[in-house]
């Protein structure tokens, strides 16, 4: 699974998801808070099997995006490193 995002102008970011399990999608989010994971309350949904129900947090405000692992089974890794559970990490 590769996540990826773009500036799109303004405070607007486009999340690239890509998965064998799915076709490549994209999603535009706005500042604000979104839970990612694969439940169908999830704001930012991951259809994969490897992916919790409640796989994590992202904020995103005018200046930065940030991450918070919400204590995923398999962890979350960004910029190919595991992320501390609980602890926002920017996302550059």
């Amino acid at each position: 699974m590769a996540l990826s995002l773009i500036a799109t102008g303004g405070p607007l970011i486009e999340l690239i998801i890509a998965s064998k399990f799915e076709k490549i999608r994209k999603q535009t989010l706005d500042v604000g808070t979104y839970s990612v994971g694969n439940q169908d309350i999830s704001q930012i949904r991951l259809l994969f099997p490897t992916v919790s129900r409640q796989r994590g947090t992202l904020c995103i405000s005018a200046d930065k995006v940030l991450y918070q692992d919400e204590e995923s089974k398999n962890g979350s890794y960004l910029n190919e490193q595991k992320t501390s559970p609980k602890q926002f990490i920017q996302w550059n």
